[in-house]
């Protein structure tokens, strides 16, 4: 199981007590969670080592569909500047500019309207 899958089954975990309120679109929090991922891409012939920093496309399609059909909005730098973060909220972050970014993420993130 790669890293990124571990991190993402722990969003799904956060207990209702961190002050993350599912009920109510207007509310607004100081508490976010942040997905960050290294490669979107095939990682059937990598290394363990390479699929520990890798996701596949189908998995981030996954997880933006989760995040998509549980109402998760995506937030920048500039909501949590302006205090401007809204419950149930999410980070996505890339920490390389791979290609794989723009080519298997942007458009999965496009189509489920996180960009």
């Amino acid at each position: 199981m790669s890293l990124i899958i571990a991190f993402f089954t722990a969003l799904i975990g956060i207990p209702a007590s961190l002050g993350i309120s599912t009920n109510n679109p207007e509310c607004s929090t100081s508490e976010f969670t942040t997905l960050m991922y290294h490669h979107v891409r095939e990682y059937d012939i990598l290394s363990a080592e390479a699929r520990n920093i890798s996701v596949s496309p189908e998995e981030f399609e996954q997880q933006m569909k989760y995040l998509h059909d549980n109402k998760y909005k995506a937030i920048t730098s500039h909501d949590i500047l302006n205090n401007t973060v809204p419950c149930k909220s999410v980070m996505i972050t890339f920490d390389d500019g791979y290609y794989d970014i723009l080519t298997q993420a942007y458009p999965i993130m496009k189509k489920y309207k996180y960009v």
